[in-house]
């Protein structure tokens, strides 16, 4: 019982981290608009664009890509083509869905490593920077392994989830098959 507690703890931890990471992407995203606005506002109106805008705009995606990632695993909110799995029954989708999603994992987390890898090796030059403006880009390295380690985390909690969820339905399929067998003794 104690294991349960620790470990339903530690998962409403990477939750509400991820919940944070999400509003993060999404301050990010309303400045991309307010910024976007500005500048082609400015661009037409006034003829004076604002001065680096595209390199911020990228800047912030990466921000709204990665940290918003992990949160939409989270809440299953991936687009999914279920042309071929719905005509599986629900224990075989569980199990096609936990592999595939586990295999996300071994995807997202040597990803993350690499991207960290590449921000730390970065921090200490000064010309790894955006062009127009000089930001130096190991912070968005960063940031984008942060939200890329996290991505990986909610996998595999996704896919122990949905092994879960099939060995509940197959145990539900059992004792529906005893239940009928000794009806019809």
């Amino acid at each position: 019982m104690q294991l349960k507690k620790i470990c339903s703890t530690g998962l409403n931890a990477i939750h509400s981290v991820s919940n944070i990471f999400a509003w993060i992407s999404g301050i990010a995203l309303l400045s991309m608009a307010v910024l976007t606005f500005v500048d082609v506002f400015g661009r037409y109106v006034f003829n004076k664009p604002v001065k680096g805008s595209q390199e911020l705009v990228e800047l912030l995606m990466v921000i709204t890509l990665y940290y918003g990632m992990a949160n939409a695993t989270h809440l299953r909110k991936h687009i999914t083509v279920d042309a071929i799995l719905i005509k599986f029954s629900k224990f075989i989708q569980s199990i096609i869905y936990g592999i595939t999603i586990i295999l996300c994992t071994f995807v997202s987390a040597p990803i993350a490593v690499r991207m960290l890898g590449k921000g730390i090796a970065n921090l200490s030059k000064r010309n790894v920077a955006t062009g127009t403006l000089g930001i130096p880009l190991a912070p968005f390295y960063i940031v984008a392994a942060l939200g890329c380690f996290l991505l990986s985390i909610e996998f595999l909690i996704d896919g122990v989830k949905r092994f879960i969820e099939a060995r509940e339905i197959h145990l539900e399929n059992k004792q529906l098959s005893m239940k009928n067998g000794e009806a019809e003794l």
